[in-house]
């Protein structure tokens, strides 16, 4: 049972850095447990789900696959029955038995999956890093993160199925596992920030874009974050012809304001992707 993985589940794995055990939270059918292992990107996984059906669905791709003894089913609602290792991979009581090093966290919400990393605080704080795929509200999951150590080192955004959909890679800044990007990043954005400044655009909304879309992707120009915005802006014309049309209100009013704020905000981003 070879794993092929969609363009999505793809982008994820490819962020995993080899050598870490995992914790594939969400795991669902368990594809993404499994193509680690075959793949020899992970020495052990942890398939977690808070559903008992996926979960089951996950045990019999699991073993059919030959992996059972290299991935390790487990109910367990986000971190709660998850072991979490100190940075070793293993546990402190018996080195044969393994321990999440690192997270993945693909197709869950941006407010769950904070919730899931708030909810068991000293997990999260011992985790090497994560990656990360929130189907929706990203900025919240974006600063999360930095207010909570992590910094992200590498973002993607890929399109499938007439989706778009960002995933990220967050180091624990404690762990300094990648101290030279670490820093290297914060030069990027303070430069970034500058270039912003540079062209006339409001200092004050600089975070605001890096939250919303990324400062990597913002910075490199990427294609599909280019034709994401592109996208967002033709509905955003589109909804505010049809609201034009309609009988005005205060909060009609209000909110008309914030798309035509928001097709201003874009097209800045647009623009100094293309000048960058």
């Amino acid at each position: 049972m070879n794993i092929q993985l969609s363009k999505r589940m793809q982008a994820v794995a490819d962020m995993v850095i080899p050598g870490f055990c995992v914790a594939d939270i969400g795991c669902d059918h368990g594809f993404v447990s499994i193509y680690l292992i075959q793949n020899q990107i992970a020495p052990h996984v942890f398939a977690a789900d808070v559903r008992p059906g996926p979960l089951s669905r996950a045990k019999e791709h699991i073993a059919q696959a030959g992996l059972s003894r290299y991935i390790t089913p487990v109910l367990s609602d986000g971190l709660q029955n998850v072991p979490v290792s100190d940075g070793t991979g293993f546990t402190a009581d018996d080195a044969a038995i393994p321990s999440a090093q690192a997270i993945v966290a693909a197709g869950i919400g941006g407010r769950l999956t904070v919730k899931i990393l708030s909810d068991w605080p000293e997990k999260t704080k011992a985790l090497s890093w994560m990656v990360l795929e929130p189907q929706s509200d990203i900025h919240i999951v974006r600063q999360w993160l930095a207010q909570n150590g992590f910094c992200i080192l590498k973002e993607n955004m890929v399109f499938e199925d007439g989706k778009y959909y960002p995933v990220l890679f967050a180091a624990n800044v404690l762990k300094q596992i990648r101290k030279e990007e670490i820093d290297r990043i914060g030069q990027m954005n303070l430069s970034a920030k500058q270039k912003w400044e540079r062209m006339g655009y409001d200092s004050a909304v600089w975070q605001e874009c890096c939250d919303l879309y990324g400062m990597q992707l913002i910075v490199s120009g990427n294609e599909v974050l280019k034709a994401y915005l592109v996208h967002n802006m033709e509905k955003d014309r589109e909804l505010l012809y049809n609201m034009e049309k309609a009988e005005g209100n205060e909060r009609l009013i209000q909110r008309m304001q914030e798309i035509k704020d928001r097709l201003v905000l874009n097209q800045q981003i647009l623009s100094f992707m293309e000048k960058y």
